[in-house]
């Protein structure tokens, strides 16, 4: 268990399971699991969903540009 890691009672915690730091366990884990969040889930779901949020200022950049292409009002 990382630092800062909270636990809802009446669970399983599984052997061999990593909980990241500042997640939040509100589901049983199965063994081995890694997970990372609050909710937590399985470390490469947190990661990819990480990735996405950090692109989401450049994807409404680029959704900008195309509207502005097909002559699209902002508004709509």
């Amino acid at each position: 268990f990382g630092g800062r890691v909270s636990v809802n009672g009446h669970i399983h915690v599984a052997d061999g399971t990593q909980v990241a730091a500042m997640s939040g366990v509100s589901k049983s884990t199965k063994p081995g699991e890694i997970i990372s969040g609050y909710i937590a889930r399985p470390i490469h779901d947190f990661r990819r969903e990480q990735a996405w949020i950090r692109r989401l200022p450049e994807m409404g950049e680029l959704l900008n540009r195309i509207k502005t292409l097909l002559k699209l009002d902002k508004d709509s």
